[in-house]
């Protein structure tokens, strides 16, 4: 009896330093560092939103080692805008302009100034809810904001309805409209020569960045372009008439644009010289416009900052 106790005793040691171990891997237990270099616990759906520090000025050291960073300038790095108190008013519109067509959903502060334009091209659900209210929220930042509606009003109810409308797309006449669109927003302003910076998820991501990328130079009014996953090109010649920044968010777990495919972007966007910095986020495609769950929304937080960051930078 006492030789049983014994190995009860011993087993109930074993066992108690085995859950004590757990608490001596600070490793494994810490919160995940997501791909910015902060320790956030994104685990915790209550966690408040990323705080993060300005764009690293160019020259200056920075702990984004994968990132490639803008090109020289002399400008000081501008205030990020600040929330607006003027009233948003938004609207469904109709135009028509360099013989084209446009529709879509403009939204702005209810009188100048603006801080910009922008130019957003939704992902293949065309526009929806989402794109309307990550409209409004630029427009809160005092940006006039044009959501470009890819499909001329026809209903997406579906993804099949949408994955149709994609295929039926004729690109050279949208990423035509996307230049016309884009000096339209910046004419129709009430602002001499407003800048306008365009901003594209998946789909619009791919339209915008081969709408720029034509032979054609990129339209005056145009002065920045970002980035949400969507095609990339890999050949330099093909963008050196991309004569604007870029900055563009990834999901390492795409399982359409690859890792490899950014990186092949990212030396053609070098060797072309167009200046551009790319930010890469350990989850899937979609947390740009509609993050799936609170890691996504940390991220979508982060994605805004550096949005503000850029276009503070290049708009103001």
């Amino acid at each position: 009896m006492k030789s049983w106790n014994l190995r009860c005793i011993a087993l109930l040691a074993w066992i108690l330093a085995g859950h004590l171990s757990l608490f001596a891997q600070p490793a494994a237990d810490k919160p995940p560092l997501n791909t910015l270099g902060l320790e956030t616990d994104l685990r915790d759906p209550s966690a408040q939103p990323l705080s993060l520090p300005t764009l690293p000025l160019p020259g200056a050291e920075t702990a984004y080692e994968s990132e490639t960073r803008y090109a020289p300038t002399a400008r000081p790095l501008p205030e990020v805008p600040r929330p607006v108190e003027r009233p948003i008013v938004g609207e469904a519109v109709e135009a028509t302009t360099a013989g084209l067509t446009l529709r879509g959903y403009l939204t702005r502060p209810s009188s100048p100034p603006f801080n910009g334009g922008l130019l957003l091209l939704p992902e293949f659900w065309g526009v929806n809810e989402a794109t309307r209210q990550r409209a409004d929220d630029f427009a809160r930042y005092g940006y006039r904001v044009l959501v470009l509606d890819f499909y001329d009003g026809q209903p997406v109810a579906s993804r099949g309805d949408a994955a149709r409308l994609m295929r039926e797309l004729d690109r050279e006449l949208t990423q035509r409209r996307i230049g016309a669109a884009a000096q339209w927003l910046s004419s129709t302003s009430g602002v001499r020569d407003l800048p306008v910076a365009i901003i594209g998820y998946g789909l619009g991501a791919t339209l915008g960045l081969h709408a720029m990328t034509q032979p054609d130079p990129t339209p005056p009014a145009v002065r920045g372009l970002v980035l949400f996953y969507g095609e990339t090109i890999a050949e330099p010649g093909r963008l050196e008439t991309l004569g604007i920044p870029v900055v563009g968010f990834y999901a390492t777990e795409d399982f359409w644009v690859r890792p490899e495919k950014v990186a092949a972007f990212n030396d053609a966007l070098t060797s072309a010289g167009v200046p551009h910095q790319f930010f890469h986020f350990d989850t899937q495609a979609g947390f740009g416009l509609e993050p799936a769950d609170y890691r996504q929304q940390g991220y979508h937080h982060a994605a805004n900052d550096r949005i503000l960051d850029f276009l503070a930078r290049y708009l103001h």
